[in-house]
């Protein structure tokens, strides 16, 4: 017995309504140029809600704005080519953190890195590569602290306490696949796993303080 309840209908046309305006979206972002479809779609727009620094504080205004990619940044759901085109990555990296403690040890804190873990985990834990890429992109001073405040808590214990965190990108260039063999040839295999020779380099040092910690 199928039950009917008051407004369902129109709930179920809004629904589909978003649907449709949320792959019209996806679709205009991710079609490639040059498109006259992509043109008209990212053309679009609409007077939307804009927060600006006023005089007397903070205010809202209404301005025109392209309707596809508000949709998509406000909910971050924009995506790019970076990682294929038009220039690839020409390093391995990965980001890491060395925590020195109050009595002088240290310990290192690290992230999965895909290159360590099979299939199943590497599907899950992907996220953490975008991560560190961005970390190490974007030298934004807050993300780095927050991040240092992060790995101080999850190392804090009662007879270790954290007193300093540095935050280091590790990179490792990849040579040419058709490269001659020579001294110091690495083979190509090798580099994508655990093998290759990494340089640090220091993106933050933070001092910890007590109410960083739980």
């Amino acid at each position: 017995m199928t039950s009917h309840l008051p407004g369902s209908a129109g709930r179920r046309a809004a629904l589909s309504v978003f649907i449709l305006f949320h792959w019209a979206c996806v679709l205009a972002w991710l079609w490639p140029n040059p498109s006259v479809l992509k043109s008209f779609l990212m053309g679009l727009q609409a007077p939307l809600p804009v927060a600006r620094t006023e005089p007397d504080g903070v205010g809202v205004r209404l301005e025109r704005r392209g309707i596809v990619a508000s949709y998509l940044f406000h909910t971050a759901q924009h995506q790019d080519w970076a990682m294929f085109a038009p220039n690839p990555l020409q390093f391995n990296r990965y980001v890491a953190a060395t925590v020195t403690f109050r009595d002088g040890s240290r310990e290192e804190f690290g992230f999965p890195r895909l290159s360590q873990l099979n299939v199943f985990e590497a599907w899950i834990q992907k996220r953490y590569r975008k991560y560190q890429h961005r970390i190490a992109d974007e030298p934004v001073q807050a993300f780095r602290e927050d991040l240092a405040r992060y790995v101080a808590r999850q190392v804090a214990r009662p007879d270790r306490i954290p007193a300093h965190v540095d935050i280091v990108e590790y990179q490792s260039p990849i040579p040419r696949h058709d490269r001659p063999r020579g001294p110091g040839w690495i083979d190509y295999t090798e580099l994508l796993r655990d093998h290759a020779r990494f340089t640090p380099k220091r993106l933050l040092g933070y001092e910890v303080r007590s109410e960083d910690l739980p």
